[in-house]
């Protein structure tokens, strides 16, 4: 399992938070304590292994963890790690021929890592999926809003661009730099507004389990859908107001 030994030697070998639970402060090495129903007795321990997630990701690392070494006679509901070097499903065929022949006809239930990985990690793949859904409406109902406001904003700079109009400007140059204001702003509002949603992160970071993932998709891709709305709202109404006689733009209300 890669797990590493932190100190001693394999035999009965406890994890690090059992260690600081139970022998707090002192060396666990030469300690004892009484073993479960599938391992009576009293038990040195010889080893200290790091901590392991036995459960839920979310849970954090397992408060007591103890690795017995395996008995003559198997106890009863055994859970054991199996590494092999075929195919999943040769291997989950073997190991059932393997209980199949084995006297007293032991029942066997394997399961690949990769499933046990997907239910520890179930509760955030679920969040997860929430989180992504409530982001893209949220994305949604900001580009609609964006669209409106920067719509009616443009509109409402009718008269300015019929006396650029009048002066001499070209409709190119007007609807760029109605576009060229408009990007300004939502430039000037993702500078802003994505440290504050990386602090948010770092801060979720610090206080769940949370798997590492790249945040270069959706910190580059929200402010440039943002930016293209904002482009297209302001172009298409600033290309409309470019096309009224310009005296008729002066007496635009």
């Amino acid at each position: 399992m890669n797990i590493p030994l932190r100190q001693g030697s394999p035999g009965v070998v406890i994890s690090e938070s059992t260690a600081r639970k139970y022998w707090p402060g002192a060396n666990p090495i030469g300690q004892t304590f009484e073993g479960i129903e599938s391992m009576p007795g009293r038990h040195e321990i010889t080893g200290v292994a790091a901590d392991v997630v036995n459960g839920l990701l979310l849970q954090g690392h397992d408060a007591a963890f103890v690795y017995f070494t395996l008995p003559t006679e198997t106890p009863k509901n055994l859970q054991m790690m199996v590494r092999s070097n075929v195919a999943v499903h040769e291997a989950i065929d073997a190991l059932n021929k393997i209980c199949a022949d084995t006297a007293g006809g032991l029942t066997c239930r394997p399961m690949p890592m990769t499933d046990v990985l997907w239910m520890q990690n179930y509760p955030m793949v679920i969040a997860r999926g929430v989180a992504t859904g409530v982001g893209a409406i949220g994305l949604l109902l900001t580009c609609i809003g964006l669209y409106g406001l920067v719509g009616y904003a443009v509109l409402q700079r009718t008269r300015e661009i019929g006396i650029r109009m009048a002066l001499g400007a070209s409709r190119p140059a007007v609807v760029r730099l109605m576009i060229g204001r408009t990007a300004r702003q939502v430039l000037i509002g993702a500078a802003i507004g994505l440290p504050i949603a990386m602090a948010l992160i770092l801060f979720a970071k610090s206080q769940l389990r949370i798997e590492e993932t790249s945040h270069v998709v959706p910190f580059t891709a929200a402010p440039l859908v943002l930016l293209l709305v904002a482009a297209g709202s302001a172009a298409l109404p600033a290309r409309k107001a470019t096309k009224i006689d310009p005296a008729g733009a002066l007496r635009h209300d």
